[in-house]
């Protein structure tokens, strides 16, 4: 510990004598880091909140992946601290599954079934492992509103009618495709896990995911 100590003390002059452009950068950077992406909407902490997603157009390979989904963002959103009371996401869930086809539940009525003032509404839009069906590059996209049910005023967020566009791409190297059932299936509930992290980190600030795709520009 004491040669340890005593070379920290020798070193301590050299550094403050070398070039200021070879140590001020990376030490502000290692201090400081990269920039932190900030949310684009903030959701109001008092209200209860309720993770819904939509699949109508079955691009998703099994309907287990909307938990997934759902309850990554939830319990992303409560760690992050951006709400306090959400809503376990099975419940809503369960409640589409009485829409008669072509005529679904509003989505208001919906968040007001299990309780919740709002409803952070997540549309799928594509899901895939690969984009040519040989090489893994798994990828997604999902529309994401905010509906507010509170004096039924609905979307709140974005101004965009369509929802905000969200791509996700894994940060993996493309490789071969999983070759059975078991990694496949995994390969899937972890991308559907990737998702659902994207869309909480739309709602509070978080580090740049370097390597990976996660706002539509």
């Amino acid at each position: 510990m004491r040669h340890s100590l005593r070379a920290i003390l020798l070193l301590a002059p050299l550094l403050a004598a070398a070039p200021a452009c070879n140590i001020v950068g990376p030490a502000l950077y290692v201090a400081h880091g990269p920039d932190k992406v900030k949310a684009l909407f903030e959701l109001p902490k008092e209200r209860t909140v309720v993770v819904f997603v939509d699949d109508r157009q079955s691009y998703l390979p099994r309907r287990t992946l909307r938990h997934i989904i759902a309850d990554q963002a939830t319990r992303d959103l409560l760690g992050a601290k951006v709400v306090t009371k959400m809503i376990e996401p099975r419940g809503v869930l369960a409640a589409s599954t009485a829409d008669q086809p072509g005529f679904p539940t509003d989505i208001i009525t919906l968040g007001k079934s299990v309780g919740a003032d709002m409803v952070v509404y997540v549309t799928v839009d594509g899901f895939s492992l690969s984009p040519d069906r040989q090489s893994y590059n798994p990828s997604a996209r999902v529309r994401v509103k905010v509906v507010d049910g509170v004096n039924e005023r609905g979307r709140i967020w974005p101004d965009d009618l369509r929802g905000f566009p969200l791509d996700v791409i894994m940060g993996e190297r493309a490789g071969a495709m999983p070759d059975s059932p078991a990694t496949i299936i995994a390969a899937e509930d972890r991308l559907g896990a990737e998702v659902g992290r994207r869309v909480a980190e739309l709602f509070y600030s978080h580090e740049p995911n370097a390597g990976k795709v996660d706002r539509a520009q």
